[in-house]
C-alpha cells in the first residue's frame, strides 16, 4: 500500500498533459472555467495512473479506470485488483493504492476559518456536535475538518458514498490513541485511519480495511512529481 501527495507549486502548462489522460477526463478537463480546478483534474488521473503502474508494472495504456454507481473509482479489465482513491483540496492532489484488494480511501481538506460550522449541522451526530461543541471555539474548526477527513475516507472506501446513512457514520473519539476518531457502531468490515501531516493548514486521512496503513506520506511537487510520472511510464511501457 502506498499513500503520495502532490503540491501545486506552479501553473501546469495543460496542454501538454492532455495526451496523458483518458478521453473522459480531458473532456472534463475543458469543462473547468478556473485554471486551478483544471490542474486538479489532470494530476488525479496522473496520481492514480502513477500508483497503479508503480504496484503493478503495467503500462499507462493497460490502464482503464471506470467510475461505479456511487462514485467510486475502480480498475476494470485484467489488473482489477488494485484499489485506489484520489482526493484533492486547495494546491494538494492525494492519492493511496493497495494491491491486496482492501478497499481504501483518501481525504484531505483545506482548513478554512470563515467556513460556518453551522453549514454541516445535518451531516454531525447529536455525539459528533457535543464532541466539537466542548472544543475551544478557536480550534474547533480544525477538530471538525479533520472528523470529516475520517468521516469522508471512510464513506470512499466503504464505496457507498454520501448516500451512506447519517448513523452509519457517525464517529467518536478513539479510545485507542491509534487514531483521533473511531466509528461509533462497528460495520461489517473493520476499518482502520491514518492520519498524515502534509501542510499545517490541511487535514488528510487515509482509510483502509487493511490494518497496515503506511506510517508515511510520499510528498513532492507538482513538477517533481510530472517529471517523475513520464519517467515512470516510459519505464513500464519498455518493459511491457
Amino acid at each position: 500500500m502506498k499513500v503520495i501527495a502532490v503540491r501545486i507549486d506552479s501553473m501546469i502548462r495543460l496542454n501538454d498533459w492532455l495526451p496523458f489522460l483518458s478521453p473522459e477526463r480531458r473532456e472534463r478537463v475543458g469543462r473547468f472555467y478556473r485554471e486551478m480546478d483544471s490542474i486538479r483534474c489532470v494530476l488525479s488521473e496522473l496520481v492514480a495512473k502513477s500508483l497503479i503502474i508503480e504496484m503493478t508494472g503495467c503500462s499507462s495504456d493497460q490502464i482503464a479506470i471506470q467510475v461505479d454507481q456511487f462514485g467510486k473509482p475502480y480498475m476494470s479489465g485484467p489488473i482489477n485488483h488494485i484499489q485506489f482513491n484520489i482526493s484533492h483540496s486547495g494546491t494538494w492532489v492525494v492519492g493511496i493504492a493497495n494491491d491486496q484488494g482492501h478497499p481504501v480511501g483518501i481525504d484531505i481538506e483545506q482548513i478554512d476559518e470563515d467556513m460556518k460550522l453551522g453549514s454541516f449541522a445535518s451531516i454531525l451526530s447529536i455525539d459528533e456536535k457535543r464532541v466539537l461543541d466542548s472544543v475551544p471555539v478557536n480550534e474547533r474548526m480544525e477538530h471538525f475538518i479533520e472528523l470529516w477527513t475520517y468521516k469522508e475516507s471512510y464513506v470512499k472506501a466503504d464505496g457507498k458514498g454520501l448516500s451512506m446513512p447519517i448513523d452509519l457514520c457517525a464517529f467518536t473519539p478513539s479510545l485507542t490513541g491509534e487514531a483521533a476518531w473511531q466509528l461509533a457502531s462497528p460495520s461489517d468490515i473493520p476499518y482502520y485511519w491514518k492520519s498524515y501531516s502534509v501542510h499545517p493548514d490541511y487535514k488528510m486521512t487515509a482509510c483502509s480495511a487493511c490494518k497496515r496503513l503506511p506510517e508515511t506520506c510520499a510528498v513532492s511537487k507538482a513538477s517533481e512529481f510530472l517529471q517523475r510520472y513520464v519517467d515512470l511510464r516510459a519505464h513500464a511501457a519498455s518493459a511491457t
